[in-house]
């Protein structure tokens, strides 16, 4: 009995441990430019003026990075491409942020929640935070000794 139960699980894909057909460093999903426009369109609705340029970059940014094809490969380089390019985190949340909502629009449209599996790739790196200190040196006795003096000779009391 146990070998017939091994040949079933052997022959069986859906039982086997590790798929190809199962694994996003494979897959590759398409879209047209005209659903990023119609997307980057609905985005700009009731934006401000400020704003609406880096809908665009964002947009312009995803893509030249992908040129309708996400995979992979397409989501690193684009995520590649932030990360150099900009300095400030907000600048990079931003854009990133875009190509995720994005995907998450594709995912609507499309009625496909692989799209949606593919924010993974565009993770914003770990920033560490600097630590700041409360001064630049450390404040002695003589310190505070000196700025009451001051002040007890400013204010006459």
């Amino acid at each position: 009995m146990s070998n017939v139960l091994l040949e079933y699980y052997a022959s069986n894909s859906s039982f086997n441990s590790y798929s190809y057909s199962n694994n996003l460093s494979l897959l590759q999903l398409e879209f047209a430019q005209d659903e990023l426009e119609t997307y980057t369109t609905s985005r700009k609705v009731g934006l401000s003026k400020a704003t609406i340029p880096w809908i665009n970059k964002a947009a312009a940014i995803f893509w030249n990075s992908t040129h309708g094809a996400i995979n992979k490969s397409t989501m690193e380089v684009l995520r590649n491409f932030v990360v150099s390019m900009y300095q400030c985190e907000y600048a990079k949340g931003k854009a990133l942020n875009f190509a995720k909502a994005f995907l998450r629009y594709l995912t609507k449209i499309q009625l496909d929640t692989r799209y949606q599996a593919f924010e993974i790739f565009l993770q914003k790196p770990k920033a560490l935070k600097e630590r700041k200190n409360l001064t630049a040196r450390i404040i002695t006795k003589e310190d505070i000794a000196y700025n009451f003096a001051y002040f007890k000779s400013r204010t006459g009391r």
